[in-house]
């Protein structure tokens, strides 16, 4: 073995596992059952997302979408909008109900749940109020504008349910939209943009911001409950 240790370095660290010959082949076929389990499992996690319309390489190990580094105005605004919704999702996974309850960062007293409450009244009004120009009562009452405030019976599946119904209408209603396209503010809120119009692009981007800094406070929140940390 020691003879022959220079030459077979060059191929990687030699390990010598004893004078039977035999046991440097089981060790290869160990090695060889581990990666060809790994291999049929990453055959398996790429066809399933195939069924979905998604490529592997389009997602994050945790599931998430991946923006693609180049692409037009309308397709960038979608993916990064969708990739911070995902991401809101992921923050709320594995947790009990009442630690989604939890207002975890002093002094405030929002909680998970409350943000997806909240995401979902946002999608409403955006989407559906100020730029299709509906008239819709809020997602979860008329004593709950914001969404903030939550209820005993109102769990995270009721409240996800609600919330992916929302994103789902705004997506129908800007389908065939052109992000020129404006909506309307209430006059109460013009006051604070400078214009009672504006446009799809403008509320998009207003949309990601929005996640975006909620996603910020779901880190802190999140990892107060149980240590879990990760962009």
């Amino acid at each position: 073995m020691e003879s022959h240790r220079p030459m077979l370095a060059l191929l990687g660290t030699p390990k010598h596992l004893g004078e039977d010959p035999g046991l440097a082949q089981m060790m290869y076929q160990a090695q060889l059952t581990v990666f060809l389990t790994t291999l049929s499992a990453l055959m398996y996690a790429t066809a399933m997302l195939g069924t979905a319309g998604m490529k592997a390489k389009e997602t994050l190990p945790d599931g998430r979408p991946i923006p693609p580094p180049r692409a037009d105005e309308r397709a960038m605004l979608e993916a990064w909008l969708d990739f911070h919704r995902t991401t809101l999702a992921l923050k709320c996974s594995g947790l009990k109900d009442d630690q989604l309850r939890i207002a975890a960062a002093s002094p405030s007293s929002m909680t998970l749940l409350g943000l997806v409450q909240h995401m979902a009244e946002v999608e409403r009004n955006w989407f559906q109020r100020v730029f299709a120009g509906q008239d819709l009562v809020p997602v979860f009452g008329e004593g709950n504008l914001d969404g903030f405030r939550l209820q005993p019976e109102r769990g995270l599946d009721e409240a996800m349910n609600a919330w992916q119904s929302e994103i789902t209408r705004g997506r129908e209603l800007i389908a065939d939209a052109s992000l020129d396209d404006d909506g309307r503010l209430p006059e109460q809120e013009a006051g604070h943009v400078g214009d009672q119009g504006v446009s799809l692009h403008w509320i998009m981007v207003h949309m990601i911001e929005e996640y975006a800094r909620h996603n910020g406070h779901a880190d802190l929140i999140r990892e107060q409950i149980d240590g879990a940390t990760g962009a």
